[in-house]
């Protein structure tokens, strides 16, 4: 199960009723490596921010409990990541409860998947820079000065990306991207559950 996880795109954390850590996939790891946000010490994953702490907690303990649902967003600004806090079922009533956190993806699209889509739909190696850096989420202005190239020269690539994948707009654009499977890379790093 740990390998089918790790191909999820999305930050997985298994984790008791006190935060302990029994089970983090791939993302969950890369994300706390780049983000501030949350905190892996001795076993426990705990928010930086000690007001978020509590309601990080309190939220894990609900679902722990009461087996309630909820949502918390932890960081400010750029740093912010969602987190949905799901309780699983108990298989035997003496089992310890467990909870499922699943962070909010980084991206709109993981970067192979987003290639692939590149490829498949025939965009040039320019479209394709502005195709992933839409998928960054970064805009057309920022995108122009990122390349070293006039905003008309990035509008321009915009429209052939939009009619070579057949889509209105770029929010549906941004739509049938958000939709594309995971196209996790195998040569990503070995991350291990450290504390």
């Amino acid at each position: 199960m740990a390998l089918v996880l790790d191909e999820i795109d999305y930050g997985i954390f298994l984790v008791d009723a006190q935060r302990r850590v029994a089970h983090a996939n791939h993302a969950a790891l890369a994300q706390l490596r780049r983000s501030a946000s949350l905190q892996l010490a001795g076993g426990e994953l705990r928010a930086a921010d000690a007001r978020q702490g509590l309601t990080l907690n309190a939220a894990i303990q609900a679902a722990a409990t009461q087996g309630l649902r909820r949502l918390v967003n932890l960081g400010v600004g750029s740093e912010r990541i969602a987190v949905a806090i799901i309780p699983l079922p108990r298989s035997q009533p003496a089992q310890e409860a467990r909870v499922l956190l699943l962070l909010s993806r980084q991206h709109i699209c993981e970067e192979l998947s987003a290639h692939g889509f590149a490829s498949g739909h025939g965009l040039t190696n320019a479209e394709g820079q502005v195709f992933q850096a839409l998928c960054r989420g970064l805009e057309p202005a920022q995108i122009a000065s990122d390349v070293g190239v006039k905003l008309s020269t990035v509008r321009t690539q915009i429209a052939s990306i939009r009619l070579k994948a057949e889509v209105a707009s770029i929010g549906a654009l941004v739509h049938r991207v958000a939709q594309l499977p995971p196209l996790v890379n195998a040569l990503r790093d070995d991350l291990r559950l450290c504390a």
